[in-house]
């Protein structure tokens, strides 16, 4: 009887030792997978970033450029705006002048 107690001992013993390595394979496998994935993850996450980035730069580019055109044409309307009132002023001046060249004829 000690000899089948020995055996059955023996048997649960490379049983147990079989699960606790199968089970230790199951987990390593699930960590690489695990790994794995992370890694394409990260893979794809960097090629996002870096597509943003690119973008970014463009983005700013762009803005610089439109900011540019529009002091452009800040300083044109500027200008413009005091050209205008020059011709307004002198427009004034010419019908103050008719004003009183009409009255002296009508005198």
């Amino acid at each position: 009887q000690q000899q089948s107690i020995a055996k059955q001992t023996a048997e649960l013993s490379a049983q147990l030792q079989y699960e606790l390595k199968k089970d230790f394979l199951g987990t390593l496998e699930r960590i690489n997978t695990s790994f794995a994935e992370a890694t394409a993850e990260l893979v794809a996450l960097t090629d996002a970033e870096q597509s943003l980035l690119h973008e970014e730069i463009a983005i700013r580019g762009n803005l610089k450029t439109l900011n540019e055109k529009l002091s452009t044409l800040r300083s044109n309307k500027d200008a413009i705006h005091s050209t205008l009132k020059s011709l307004q002023a002198r427009r004034a001046e010419v019908l103050k002048d008719r004003d009183v060249v009409s009255k002296k004829l009508n005198d």
